[in-house]
C-alpha cells in the first residue's frame, strides 16, 4: 500500500490517481474518507481545505478485473493564518 503525505495550506488540493496507478480499464472508489470534504472527479481526487488543524488519512481503492489496490492519501490541515495588520504612512492605528 502506498502512502502519500500532503499538507494543505492555501485553497484545495487535487491528486492525480493517474500519477499513483497506471493500467487498463481502472476504477477508483473511496474505502476511508472521514470528514466528507474528498471527492473523485474521473481521475482527479479534490480536497478540500477547512483548516482544522488536524492530520487525517484519506484510503483509495483502484480495481480493474486483474486487481485490487489500496493506497493511503495523508492530508495534513493547517489552521489558516490570522490577520495581518497594515500599518499605512500616515495612519496611526491604536488597538
Amino acid at each position: 500500500m502506498e502512502i502519500i503525505n500532503k499538507e494543505l495550506i492555501y485553497g484545495n488540493y487535487t491528486h492525480y490517481l493517474t500519477d499513483s496507478f497506471n493500467g487498463l480499464y481502472l476504477v477508483y472508489s473511496m474505502k476511508e474518507e472521514p470528514y466528507s470534504n474528498v471527492e473523485i472527479d474521473c481521475i482527479n481526487t479534490i480536497i478540500d481545505a477547512n483548516y482544522r488543524d488536524i492530520i487525517y488519512n484519506v484510503v483509495f481503492k483502484v480495481e480493474n478485473l486483474a486487481k485490487t489496490s489500496e493506497f493511503t492519501l495523508e492530508i495534513t490541515e493547517v489552521v489558516a493564518r490570522g490577520p495581518d495588520l497594515l500599518v499605512l504612512s500616515n495612519i496611526l492605528l491604536t488597538l
